[in-house]
């Protein structure tokens, strides 16, 4: 467990740019750079309602639901990684 298991390490490169674009976007911090094992919380500058103005964007971004009952499950950037690839296909 806590290994991201995609088979596919280029996709998850890709994820985590992507992910690190849009809380660019959200933030304007550059100096700020999610990691795998990042987590999403104050340690990376995000507020509660940060938070969720994050995953509102990434929901945009990938055209995907994420629903409130999910949110919990989302703590660190391997657990977004995970979720995004499952909803993606």
């Amino acid at each position: 467990e806590g290994r991201i298991i995609m088979g596919d390490k280029v996709k998850t490169d890709i994820i985590l740019k992507e992910l690190n674009d849009i809380f660019y976007e959200l933030t304007g911090d550059k100096t700020i750079e999610l990691t795998i094992r990042s987590r999403l919380n104050a340690s990376v500058g995000l507020t509660s309602l940060g938070f969720v103005q994050y995953i509102c964007m990434i929901e945009e971004y990938y055209s995907i639901d994420v629903p409130n009952v999910d949110l919990h499950k989302i703590k660190k950037v391997k657990d977004l990684v995970k979720y995004i690839e499952k909803k993606k296909g």
